[in-house]
């Protein structure tokens, strides 16, 4: 590393805080340390200087430090983009009038490469910036409002203290939802992500000419932002979260300043930043590559780029390939005709296009070109450069690793910690860090991190001292030497009458004796600026607060470990007592306030200040308080941006590392989303990667692609489907003409008429529902495999009617949050999943997709509430439409919800964005084996020309399989009934779609009870056992299933032919039991429920009634005494004499039928100790 990186730092430190001794001292040896190591040049960005011809370590640092926002002054204006920073400017936020976004033409070809850069950097900014913008100007219009449909409203924020990370130093925040319209759940809340922007201004501003930017690092309390009391947090605390800001030097210090934050509802900041940062580098990369993207798109329009001349429509071959063999792997003997030719294309051309309709197995395609690409890669060279793989989303880019994995294709590590699968968790390079032997320690970083975070930290510790030190007012020059020692002589004066001397000078100046408290003397302090009669804060009115319990208090030390987000370091917190003697919030708006005056006076006037009258002590005391403080947090805001630096060169330094890492472990594919293309870029720059492959390209904005053609990459595979979902716009405007920021570079090239291919054989669907599908891909065909029966079974209890469009017309409703639901088409599609769950098909194997967040949460509430489908909850899959592209499902049930209430006005038909073409084909070709649709057919149809289009040819092709009911067909006797209404599901869920009773018995010769149920579905006996354990007690289980005796005796097991198989040998007693005595039928000890333990406090009276049966006892009471009576075996009546016949036990004496039923309402009880005390009595 180099030396004089670290230097300016540890000087600036020592320029900081000449005052502080202790500091100084440890700056000093720093720097004498460093001088004495031998100096290299500091790494310089020279502009001249083509960026592919840096060093790794140049690479890593240029991106890290930002070198491409040097000032230009030669910049015309409209380049001025490439030097602006990356967060937002406060007066970019504030304005009333934002200039329009440039227009972005994907019809025509770009002018230049710089303004084809600066368009979509403009696009993407005005994204980032302006749905903030639009929350801040809707809240200065009224300061008092609630939460808006445009952001969000957070009130009281204060200061907490600083978190020293090793990303930098954060500000911990507490804040109130005051302004919200209900309570918040913040387990489920995505409000205040990591990543997100955020606004402040003084409350006494409201964002009128103040504004602090800053993105939130994360929430405090392990990733959420209210505490945790099984985690050890304040239950009483506010919601706190941490803040980067995003200048350090405009860092809220002052925790007596109250603030107010906004929020927009909308966009996500963190994936705009990084792209934006990425077109600024790209901007400045002399790359050929780079220029071989234009020159597609100029294709019409130029001479000079190596694509027009000679071919206009030909991909040249590879550069890195001249001359060498293609390596063949054996999986492309399985590829169809167009999956052949695109593999060809993407391992032979420098640039490719592959398009790939569902189900015709993109990934597959991708999985071989991969292959070939590492193959031919090692017979090129020694140590090949590692392919880069990228897709829009977690779930696709898992997938697509997970099958290089399987397939053994070559080592594979993951960029980001986004993972949910098992077998790409252990390959993320976090993991691959954690577990390799190689090491570069960067002593003199640490040391210089660890010397800034001490300065950093000892000033916080004078800030937080309730009572300022005489020594700290000398060595910050607020008061003269002489003054200085005006205050010793009045301490040793002190020594002498009463034999003791005290920390502080300042308490034998004020007159407070030694054993007074610091907090008493604030305490004082304050009550002599009563007398002054100055405002106070009404926050600590209350003098109860001042005796808070210590435990209560922050103390210093390692932040909460944020198992998500991984965000540590050294907690400093302000101390929330400083409150009591802190300037008043009315005062520190004058900084020459009348008070202040007074106070300055005095000091002036008096070289002793055992001269000052007493009556004036109080107010200088405050005075040289406030300076002081003043000075501090002056001083701290100083380091901040040194300690940015710092940071800064810990990350070139772990990036560094990570890049020896990845070449000594010989990684052959590195995977990472669209996002992480930019937010890793220096790092993956560094790696010199000459073949990138983009996996759902066409749902990636074209500046996220473009912000990552990294200088070294020589090839550049496109592989998607741009009649699926289009790229995500967070602002509605600018996916429109003519800003076009949902169009992705794969569509416009596309369109251009660029070369691409496109797969034509689907493996997914059969026939009949690939029919919906070839309404938008005309020239789409079946492989054989999709009309085998055996691999394509029809959906059990629709008698062959795999495809089918109910219709209704059933009105809609909306939330509050302006989403759509119908209610009525949500019960229908409940409860036609439960019937074909009945029917006898797993509850995985339905998916339920809708357009609406609305309908989905409604759905989800009423199967959790349905008594037969609650259990299979987390089995059923349940999606929004754009949260199931590239997956997959045997059968899909589509919700479309959009249906005009004519009671409420609504008389025109209006489809919402279920219109969009794009996301009807992504829900219409999910399904497998069976496709179902609920929704008005009439209202699509006549909604928009736009809708009509999209779902007259869907409607077309569904020909006679639609209607206003649903057709079902028993399985097992091929009777038909129909659905129309909801309340028809009774008849059928009910008794059955026949009255003919099954004519099955158990092995103990019961015979089956129930009316219907699916062909292949086990028989499950309902009747009661009737046989005995081995114990000999009766059974208390249902016949069928393995005896047991109400007493739980060791090892009863059931004895009796047609059983299921007892267990043999002696059976281990369960967890928590005692086994009884050799020889003693006493039943073993069980644990007492937390419920029952209560109980024999007194909740109860210490012996129930007279009772005859346990029907006469209460609920409650039955869970006290029949615990202690039924499973400890105590007896009935007084204690037998000697002789006399045993008495019954209740188990003995009630008859199990009655004790199911009193199990059974205690379980409608719904109470989970009382649960497991059933479980205890032997229970289901």
């Amino acid at each position: 590393m180099h030396t004089k990186r670290w230097l300016p730092q540890v000087l600036a430190l020592q320029t900081a805080c000449p005052q502080v001794p202790s500091i100084n001292f440890n700056l000093r040896h720093l720097s004498l340390f460093f001088s004495l190591l031998p100096l290299h040049a500091p790494i310089k960005m020279d502009r001249s200087k083509p960026v592919s011809s840096l060093s790794p370590e140049e690479m890593i640092s240029f991106h890290v430090t930002n070198a491409q926002l040097v000032e230009q002054q030669s910049l015309p204006k409209a380049e001025e983009w490439r030097s602006l920073p990356e967060m937002p400017l406060a007066q970019e936020l504030m304005t009333s009038n934002p200039s329009c976004p440039p227009h972005n033409p994907v019809h025509r070809l770009p002018e230049s490469k710089s303004s084809y850069l600066g368009t979509h950097y403009e696009l993407s900014r005005y994204e980032a910036v302006d749905p903030l913008r639009g929350t801040i100007h809707e809240f200065r219009l009224d300061p008092t409002a609630k939460d808006s449909q445009y952001g969000f409203i957070y009130t009281e924020i204060r200061p907490r203290g600083y978190l020293l990370s090793r990303q930098g130093a954060c500000c911990r925040i507490s804040f109130s939802t005051q302004r919200a319209p209900k309570p918040i759940d913040w387990r489920e809340s995505d409000r205040l992500t990591p990543g997100q922007l955020v606004a402040l201004s003084p409350s006494s501003d409201n964002f009128q000419n103040i504004c602090i930017v800053a993105t939130v690092a994360t929430r405090s309390f392990k990733g959420k932002a209210i505490p945790s009391a099984e985690a050890g947090d304040d239950p009483f605390t506010q919601p706190q979260v941490e803040l980067f800001w995003a200048d350090p030097n405009e860092a809220v210090l002052d925790p007596f300043v109250e603030y107010v934050m906004l929020e927009a509802k909308v966009g996500y900041f963190e994936n705009v930043r990084y792209t934006m940062l990425g077109l600024q580098h790209t901007a400045l990369s002399k790359v050929c590559f780079y220029y071989g993207i234009i020159s597609v798109l100029m294709i019409f329009s130029t001479a000079l780029d190596k694509y027009i001349v000679g071919c206009p429509k030909t991909i040249q071959p590879a550069r890195q390939l001249a001359g060498q063999p293609q390596a063949k792997p054996a999986a492309a003997d399985k590829l169809d005709f167009s999956q052949e030719a695109a593999c060809k294309a993407m391992v032979t051309g420098e640039f490719s296009i592959v398009q790939g309709p569902p189900g015709t197995g993109k990934t597959f395609t991708s999985t071989v070109a991969i292959d070939s690409f590492v193959r031919t890669l090692k017979a090129c060279v020694r140590r090949p450069a590692p392919i880069i793989i990228a897709a829009q989303t977690n779930h696709a880019l898992d997938q697509l690793l997970e099958e290089c994995v399987r397939l053994d294709l070559g080592k594979v590590v993951r960029l980001g910690g986004q993972s949910r699968s098992e077998t790409i968790g252990p390959l993320t390079i976090y993991n691959v860090r954690a577990y390799s032997k190689f090491r570069r320690p960067d002593s003199e970083g640490q040391a210089a991190w660890k010397q800034i975070s001490a300065a950093i930290e000892e000033l916080f510790d004078m800030y937080s001292r309730n009572v300022v030190r005489a020594s700290d007012l000398h060595d910050f020059n607020l008061i003269t030497d002489e003054q200085y020692q005006s205050l010793l002589d009045i301490a040793a004066q002190q020594e002498g009458e009463f034999k003791e001397t005290p920390d502080n000078p300042i308490f034998s100046w004020l007159d407070i004796g030694s054993h007074t408290s610091q907090k008493d003397m604030e305490v004082q302090t304050r009550l002599g600026l009563n007398q002054l009669n100055l405002p106070l804060l009404e926050k600590y009115n209350d003098m109860g607060d001042w005796d808070e319990d210590d435990a209560f208090e922050p103390r210093k030390g390692r932040a909460p470990d944020d198992a998500k987000f991984k965000l540590r370091g050294l907690f400093l917190p302000f101390n929330p007592q400083h409150s009591m003697c802190q300037v008043p919030q009315a005062t520190l708006s004058s900084i020459h306030g009348p008070w202040r005056g007074r106070a300055k006076e005095v000091l002036d006037a008096y070289s002793n200040l055992s001269d000052v009258p007493k009556d004036d002590r109080q107010r200088l005391y405050f005075y040289l308080k406030t300076l002081f403080r003043e000075q501090v947090i002056s001083k701290i805001r100083e380091l901040l941006p040194q300690y940015k630096e710092l940071c800064d060169s810990l990350q070139i330094t772990r990036w560094d590392t990570t890049r020896h890492i990845i070449n000594r472990e010989g990684f052959h594919i590195i995977g990472c989303t669209t996002t992480g293309l930019s937010k890793y870029r220096g790092l993956i720059a560094s790696l010199m990667p000459q073949v990138m492959l983009v996996e759902e390209a066409a749902e990636a904005k074209e500046s996220t692609i473009t912000a990552a053609i990294f200088p070294s990459l020589e090839r550049l595979i496109l592989v998607g489907d741009h009649q699926q979902l289009p790229p995500h716009v967070d602002i509605h405007g600018l996916n429109e003409e003519p800003f076009n920021l949902h169009v992705s570079m794969f569509e416009r090239l596309v369109k251009l008429g660029a070369p691409h291919h496109t797969l034509q054989m689907q493996r997914r669907m059969i026939p009949r529902l690939c029919e919906i599908v070839q309404t938008f891909y005309p020239t789409l065909k079946n492989h054989p495999d999709v009309s085998h029966p055996n691999k394509r079974a029809s959906v059990p209890g629709m008698g062959g009617k795999n495809l089918w469009w109910f219709q209704h017309k059933w009105a809609e409703s909306r939330d509050s949050q302006h989403s759509y639901f119908n209610s009525q088409e949500a019960n229908m599609i409940v409860n036609f999943c439960h019937y074909l769950i009945n029917s006898g098909l797993p509850a995985p194997d339905i998916t339920i997709l809708t357009y609406y967040n609305a309908q989905l949460d409604l759905i989800q509430k009423l199967i959790g509430q349905h008594t037969a489908l609650k259990h299979c909850k987390d089995h059923l899959g349940l999606y929004t439409v754009d949260g199931f592209q590239g997956k997959e499902n045997k059968v899909i049930i589509i919700s479309l919800v959009r249906s005009p209430d004519p009671s409420k006005g609504q008389t025109k038909a209006n489809a919402g964005f279920v219109q969009d073409e794009n996301r009807a084909v992504v829900a219409t070709s999910r399904a497998k084996h069976g496709m179902f649709i609920f929704g008005n057919v009439r209202n699509l149809l006549a909604s928009t020309d736009r809708s009509r289009h999209t779902w007259q040819k869907v409607f077309n092709a569904f020909g006679s399989q639609t209607g206003n009911y649903l057709p079902l067909t028993h399985s097992k006797t091929g009777q038909q009934a129909t659905i129309a209404y909801i309340q028809d599901w009774a008849r059928i869920l009910g008794n059955g779609v026949t009255t003919a009773t099954c004519s099955s018995k158990c092995p103990r010769g019961h015979p089956c009870k129930k009316e219907y149920h699916a062909e292949n579905q086990t028989h499950d006996c309902q009747q009661r056992c009737s046989g005995r354990a081995f114990c000999g007690h009766p059974c208390i289980k249902m016949c069928g299933e393995v005896c047991q005796c109400l007493h739980k005796c060791y090892g009863a097991g059931s004895r009796l032919e047609g059983s299921r198989k007892a267990p043999e040998g002696p059976k281990k007693a369960p967890s928590g039991l005692q086994k009884a005595p050799s020889g003693s039928t006493r039943p073993p000890r069980l644990p007492k429920p937390a419920s029952v333990k209560r109980l024999q406090k007194g909740v109860f009276p210490a012996e129930p009634r007279a009772v005859k049966s346990p029907a006469d006892y209460t609920i409650d009471e039955l869970l006290h005494y029949g615990y202690r009576r039924l499973v400890m075996g105590e007896r009935v009546g007084e204690a037998a004499s000697p002789g006399a016949a045993v008495p019954q036990t209740l188990a003995q004496k009630w008859a199990p039928s009655v004790c199911r039923k009193r199990e059974e309402e205690i379980l409608g009880k719904g109470r989970e100790e009382e649960e497991q005390l059933l479980i205890d009595f032997g229970s289901d």
